[in-house]
């Protein structure tokens, strides 16, 4: 996850769906980079803890080194059923230099992979 840029609740209720209709417990994944500090990890795990209270999940952390390589080793650790990835909006020169991780897991992964919307 990269909650920098997630608004909240919305963005997740897909998830908090398919999770509760399915009975599955949620595995979320943050990828932290060398100059997260502890108080922007903590207060992204709070977030979560806070969006999906009811439901059964875990929060793990891991440093980034290759995003898709990183998320693709984890959904394998856990066996998981299903990717969720939230996909960033970026401006006209901001896409034109920018590589979309969520793009790369589609064509890498053989996990059925959501990509949800910022809200």
């Amino acid at each position: 996850s990269d909650l920098k840029h997630v608004k909240g609740y919305e963005t997740f209720k897909a998830v908090r769906q398919i999770v509760k209709e399915t009975g599955s417990k949620l595995d979320i994944l943050h990828l932290e980079s060398s100059t997260d500090d502890e108080i922007v990890k903590e207060r992204e795990s709070l977030l979560l803890d806070t969006i999906f209270v009811d439901l059964p999940h875990g929060f793990h952390s891991k440093e980034l080194k290759h995003a898709e390589e990183d998320i693709l080793d984890y959904a394998h650790e856990v066996d998981a059923d299903l990717i969720a990835v939230v996909a960033r909006s970026y401006g006209f020169f901001e896409r034109i230099v920018h590589r979309s991780t969520s793009r790369k897991l589609s064509m890498l992964t053989n996990v059925p992979l959501l990509i949800l919307r910022e809200h």
